[in-house]
């Protein structure tokens, strides 16, 4: 009885390999979604996502700078030195952090312009261009007072990519996000939403 049994199944075997080398393929059936059936997963994936980073509108403390974004940022401006080289000397007017996407978001003002506008976004374009520790720098065209410009910094497993825009109105700011993981897209996506109080 065992001997049949194991003829029976060397025969399915056989069988099968002999179907597989003439070309021939057991049927299958697959079962296309519906159009309504892709939206509604599509629709419940967004609202997942939404739910995960919900919209939050981040100021500076004097009001000039906000900022909306997606996200759970918190404040974290008493803590600057722990997020900001410098901050010791030059304190953040706004400073949130989101750990589930790893992301700083630094608003500086720098007071108020000693130099045309021009002048001003063109030296510092000179500036970051010229910095041989920046990788991958790009620097946008100014306009409206604005000038957005991105690079990484660092070394092997330590890398740090920044998105930012120089803003020129009755002070100067710059308006930065920054992380180890996000990519320098994804960066400057954050700071599409920019409002500037005049």
């Amino acid at each position: 009885m065992n001997r049949s049994r194991t003829s029976l199944l060397l025969l399915a075997f056989s069988g099968s390999l002999l179907l597989a080398g003439c070309n021939q393929q057991a049927e299958t059936s697959v079962v296309t979604p519906s159009a309504s059936e892709v939206a509604a997963a599509s629709a419940t994936a967004a609202a997942s996502a939404a739910a995960q980073n919900p919209s939050q509108t981040l100021a500076t403390e004097d009001g000039v700078i906000s900022l909306t974004v997606n996200g759970r940022f918190e404040d974290k401006l008493a803590e600057a030195a722990q997020y900001v080289d410098g901050a010791d000397s030059n304190k953040p007017s706004l400073l949130q952090y989101d750990a589930n996407q790893d992301i700083t978001i630094t608003v500086s003002n720098f007071g108020a312009p000693k130099q045309p506008a021009e002048a001003y976004f063109a030296k510092l374009s000179e500036s970051l261009k010229a910095d041989q520790s920046l990788k991958d720098t790009a620097v946008d065209t100014p306009a409206d007072q604005r000038m957005g410009y991105r690079f990484s910094h660092g070394q092997d497993d330590n890398v740090l990519n920044e998105s930012c825009v120089a803003v020129y109105a009755k002070n100067l700011y710059t308006v930065c996000a920054a992380s180890s993981t996000a990519s320098l897209p994804e960066l400057d996506a954050l700071l599409k939403n920019l409002t500037v109080k005049q």
